[in-house]
C-alpha cells in the first residue's frame, strides 16, 4: 500500500495534478477569459428520455439554454472538444468528462437536434481514440482543444506529455459509461476508446493511483482525497475494476461543525468540497450508505452556517477570474472550517466564493428554504453569449469566470430536475 502521508497531486485549472516541486499554473495566454468584475458490472440503466415524463419549468429551460451557450462558443470543430475556460484552448480529462456530459444533456434536454449531438459526441470519441497517450498507458493530464495535441505541465506540445489524473480519468469513465449505455450505437466506439488503455498501474494496490512528469522525472503516487475518491472510483468500478481501497473510509476522522458531526479526509490537501458529492448524487445514485449521510451533512452545515450568519455558502472549487485563477473553498480544511485555498493549499480567503454550480446543484437536491435562496442568489449570473459565471465573491463581486465545469454541472442539473431526481446510472452494489 502506498504510504497515505504521500499527497495526493492538487490541481490546478480543474484536473490536472501538481506537486509541490512543479511548476505553478502558468498564466492565462492573451485572449483567453480574464474579463474582470475488464467486463462491466451488473448495472441497471435508465434510458434517459424514454424513462423520463416530467417537463422543466420554463425557468430551467432557459438556465438550460443560457448553459448551452458556453459549449456553443467555445468548440473546436477540428476534435469535438470545448475549452475548458472561455477563449483558453486546453482541457483536461475531467473537463473532457464535463464535455461529454454537456453534450448527453444537451440532448436529454433536446437543446439541439439528435443529428447534431450525435455527431458532437461522435468527434469527441474519435478524437479520444486518436490522441497520444502518456506512456502509451492512459490519457495525458491535458490537452490542446484545436488540435488535440498532448502537452506539459506548461501547456507547450510535448510528445512525452505530464502524467495523467486518475480522478480526471475516473470522471470521464462515469460518462463513457453513461453515453455507452443511453446511446448504444456509441457503445463500439466507446470501447475502442477505451481498448487502447491500460489500467495496471491505475489501479495497483486497488486504488487510486496518478502520475504526473515534470519532464525530468515521473511519480506514481495514490490519488484522491474525501468525496472526490470514492465518486472517481466509482468511474473504475462500473467497468469492473476492483477499486475497493478507494471506495473505504480508512483515512477519516470525525469533526464538529455548527453542532453538526461530519467525516474529514486525514491525508494533506484534502479539499471538502460541494462537487463530488452533487455530482454522485446525480450520475451514480447511492455509492453507500457512508457517502449518502456525507452528502447530507455536507449540505446541511452550509444550511446551518445561513441560519447562524444570514451568510449565503455553497463551497466548492471553481475556476475565478483573476490570479491564481483557481480555488477550493471548503467546507474543512487540515483542521479549520470555512477555508479558501489555492491549487498549492495557499491561504485565499479574499477569493471565498459562492459557487453558481454547487449552488444550483444543493437547490436540485433539497426543497427547502435554504435551497430556494441559493438557486436565488444565482440563477440570473450569466452572460448573454457565453453562459454562466463561475459564482459571486463574498464581498460581493461577480466571479466572472466563464468556464466548461459550471456550465456542464448545470446542464446535469437541469436534467437531473426533468428526471424528477432519477440518477443517471442505477448500480447494483
Amino acid at each position: 500500500m502506498i504510504p497515505a502521508s504521500q499527497a495526493s497531486l492538487p490541481r490546478a485549472k480543474k484536473g490536472p495534478k501538481r506537486i509541490t516541486e512543479m511548476p505553478l499554473v502558468p498564466p492565462l495566454p492573451a485572449g483567453a477569459d480574464t474579463e474582470m468584475s475488464p467486463a462491466p458490472l451488473p448495472i441497471a440503466i435508465f434510458r434517459g428520455e424514454s424513462q423520463e415524463t416530467s417537463h422543466l419549468t420554463s425557468a430551467n429551460r432557459d438556465a438550460s439554454r443560457t448553459a448551452w451557450r458556453y459549449f456553443i462558443e467555445n468548440y473546436q470543430a477540428n476534435t469535438g472538444l470545448v475549452n475548458s475556460v472561455h477563449n483558453y484552448p486546453y482541457a483536461t480529462l475531467w473537463d473532457m468528462g464535463s464535455n461529454l456530459a454537456a453534450y448527453v444533456c444537451a440532448l436529454q434536454l433536446k437543446l439541439i437536434p439528435p443529428t447534431e449531438g450525435e455527431a458532437k459526441i461522435t468527434r469527441l470519441l474519435e478524437t479520444l481514440q486518436e490522441v497520444e497517450l502518456y506512456n502509451e498507458e492512459l490519457p495525458n493530464r491535458e490537452y490542446n482543444t484545436k488540435t488535440g495535441e498532448m502537452i506539459d505541465l506548461n501547456s507547450r506540445p510535448s510528445s512525452r506529455g505530464s502524467g495523467w489524473s486518475a480522478l480526471d480519468i475516473g470522471r470521464l469513465l462515469i460518462w463513457l459509461k453513461i453515453t455507452a449505455s443511453w446511446y448504444p450505437d456509441f457503445a463500439p466506439l466507446v470501447e475502442k476508446v477505451m481498448g487502447r488503455w491500460t489500467f495496471d498501474r491505475l489501479v495497483q494496490y486497488r486504488e487510486l493511483n496518478g502520475v504526473a512528469h515534470d519532464g525530468r522525472k515521473e511519480w506514481l503516487r495514490q490519488e484522491g482525497r474525501l468525496g472526490y475518491e470514492q465518486y472517481a472510483a466509482m468511474g473504475l468500478k462500473v467497468f469492473g475494476f476492483d477499486v475497493r481501497n478507494a471506495l473505504d473510509y480508512k483515512e477519516t476522522a470525525e469533526t464538529s461543525i455548527l453542532e453538526r458531526t461530519i467525516l474529514y479526509d486525514t491525508r494533506n490537501k484534502a479539499y471538502l468540497t460541494s462537487d463530488p458529492f452533487l455530482m454522485a448524487k446525480m450520475e451514480v445514485g447511492i455509492i453507500n450508505e457512508t457517502f449518502t449521510t456525507l452528502t447530507d451533512n455536507v449540505y446541511d452545515i452550509q444550511r446551518r452556517r445561513w441560519l447562524k450568519s444570514q451568510a449565503l455558502t455553497a463551497v466548492n472549487e471553481d475556476s475565478i477570474n483573476k490570479e491564481p485563477w483557481f480555488v477550493y473553498n471548503t467546507l474543512f480544511y487540515e483542521g479549520s472550517p470555512w477555508v479558501c485555498v489555492t491549487h498549492e493549499g495557499t491561504p485565499a480567503p479574499t477569493l471565498s466564493t459562492l459557487s453558481t454550480k454547487a449552488a444550483l446543484g444543493w437547490s436540485a437536491l433539497f426543497d427547502d428554504a435554504y435551497a430556494r435562496a441559493l438557486r436565488q442568489a444565482v440563477i440570473g449570473l450569466s452572460h448573454p453569449r457565453h453562459g454562466f459565471y463561475a459564482g459571486i465573491f463574498e464581498n460581493g463581486e461577480i466571479n466572472t469566470s466563464k468556464n466548461i465545469n459550471t456550465n456542464a454541472m448545470i446542464l446535469e442539473t437541469m436534467l437531473y430536475i426533468k428526471r424528477k431526481g432519477d440518477p443517471f446510472l442505477y448500480i447494483n452494489n
